[in-house]
């Protein structure tokens, strides 16, 4: 254990996993050892190698011990950096199920970067889909292969929602997997998506695709509670309690007017939400990676498939909005 630490401290990373390795299985299977030399191989960013000493630490361990809770913790952080986002959050959420305790806020950052990487695929197939079309309206590419990328993107769509498809979480993301499984399907035309856009520019528009259809929902469950405060006030015009003021009661009131409070506070929230989703409806695809493109694009045509109001009218403000 000197020697490897030593190694160690010598960054001689390849041999200290050596020993480590060899210390874990020598030493009636030590998860500490196995950690360690997980440790080395990520230093060497060989994180598979370095997820699977973190797989044999925590099988040294019974289910259910709560002794596996670092070593679970640790393989989800690995698994995050390795891209491999679905099963970092599963490590993480069974870390607090086994501690009954909080991650930090990095690691909840971290967790919802991974879950949101799984959700937003719909938002970049679907924006995907109208660019390689205003791509062959265009002329920018055959019409021909517009509609192969157009036919590619639309099978990828369909077997993901009927889950035939998952994740590969080896990609750097959720942009990165659907470019390459497109590939993989129709061959080098999948390539030519990417002409004319910027990761930059693709990032922003999924993400106000995504704003944009959480906000829509919110509001559709705002509105059915809304419903059901009317209904309440109109149930008890006459039903009599007391008012509060600095915690005494001050005044008598009915429980209509208690919760028509509520009522005109959600529907305050209604009225930011659209505002939000009336300030920000606006395509930002274009705007490359910060000063837009040589191609003579139709940002129009894409805004308009894409039901925003119009373009974004500075290309640095949007990709950084």
């Amino acid at each position: 254990n000197y020697k490897a630490d030593m190694l160690y401290g010598a960054q001689r990373f390849a041999d200290a996993a050596e020993c480590y390795e060899s210390l874990a299985t020598t030493d009636m299977r030590s998860p500490e050892s196995f950690a360690k030399a997980s440790q080395c191989y990520i230093v060497m960013q060989n994180y598979d190698r370095g997820i699977e000493m973190l797989d044999s630490a925590v099988a040294c361990f019974s289910d259910g011990s709560k002794g596996v809770a670092p070593y679970m913790l640790t393989r989800g952080v690995v698994k995050s950096s390795a891209k491999r986002y679905r099963e970092a959050v599963q490590d993480m959420n069974r870390y607090e199920e086994l501690v009954g305790g909080l991650l930090s806020a990095d690691f909840y950052y971290a967790r919802a970067q991974a879950e949101l990487n799984c959700k937003m695929y719909q938002q970049d197939i679907t924006g995907s889909m109208a660019h390689a079309a205003m791509l062959g309206a265009k002329g920018i590419i055959a019409k021909q292969e517009a509609e192969v990328l157009i036919d590619g993107l639309q099978g990828i769509l369909d077997d993901l929602n009927s889950g035939a498809l998952e994740f590969d979480f080896s990609c750097e993301d959720i942009h990165m997997f659907v470019e390459a499984e497109l590939t993989k399907r129709i061959g080098d035309v999948g390539k030519r998506l990417h002409t004319a856009r910027s990761r930059n520019d693709q990032v922003a528009l999924d993400m106000k695709l995504y704003t944009r259809d959480e906000i829509d929902a919110i509001d559709d469950l705002l509105k059915e509670l809304l419903k059901v405060l009317l209904q309440i006030m109109k149930d008890n015009t006459e039903t009599f309690m007391p008012g509060f003021t600095h915690l005494q009661k001050a005044q008598p009131i009915t429980l209509a007017h208690h919760m028509g409070a509520y009522f005109e506070m959600f529907n305050r929230d209604r009225s930011r939400l659209n505002d939000i989703y009336d300030r920000m409806n606006y395509c930002p695809l274009g705007s490359g990676a910060l000063a837009g493109t040589t191609y003579p694009l139709d940002r129009e045509y894409v805004a308009d498939q894409l039901g925003f109001d119009g373009v974004t009218m500075n290309s640095l403000d949007g990709v950084s909005d």
